[in-house]
């Protein structure tokens, strides 16, 4: 029988896994026009608070007291303002293709035969718009509190 010590395979795992993250981050914000830095930050707080939600319904939800749905509203009042600045960022045109990040994972510019008629209305960057959202998951938050107060 043999001992195997599983220090260094969590050590490698999580250095994969924060990799892995550091690529799909590139790929979202090479897709969406952002600035890498602000993208891999929000995909970092959004995935310490869903490991924070996992290992809350893991404890609680032994004891029958937590459903999936609070746990999950909670966790996206608490993620929707870390990707404000994503959108702050894709509405400023901040792709930063300078730096040693942004070179990494930046596109070409594309030339456009149309004549530049100013900055667009960005929908998605309005105040209203990042508000109105929290709202309505904080709806959904107390929704989710009142059922499960309900059910148990």
């Amino acid at each position: 029988m043999s001992y195997h010590d599983n220090s260094n395979s969590i050590g490698v795992i999580g250095g994969a896994t924060i990799f892995a993250a550091f690529l799909l981050s590139g790929g979202i914000a090479r897709t969406v026009g952002a600035d890498i830095t602000i993208v891999f930050t929000a995909f970092l707080w959004s995935c310490a608070i869903l490991v924070v939600a996992g290992v809350v319904c893991w404890i609680v939800g032994r004891a029958g007291c937590v459903s999936l749905s609070l746990t999950g509203s909670a966790s996206l009042v608490l993620i929707w303002p870390s990707w404000w600045k994503v959108l702050d960022s894709i509405a400023a045109g901040d792709s930063d293709k300078t730096s040693l990040l942004g070179s990494l994972f930046s596109q070409r510019d594309s030339y456009s035969p149309f004549p530049d008629f100013g900055p667009p209305v960005e929908w998605y960057n309005d105040s209203l718009f990042k508000w109105g959202v929290e709202a309505t998951l904080i709806s959904l938050l107390i929704f989710c509190i009142w059922r499960n107060r309900r059910h148990y």
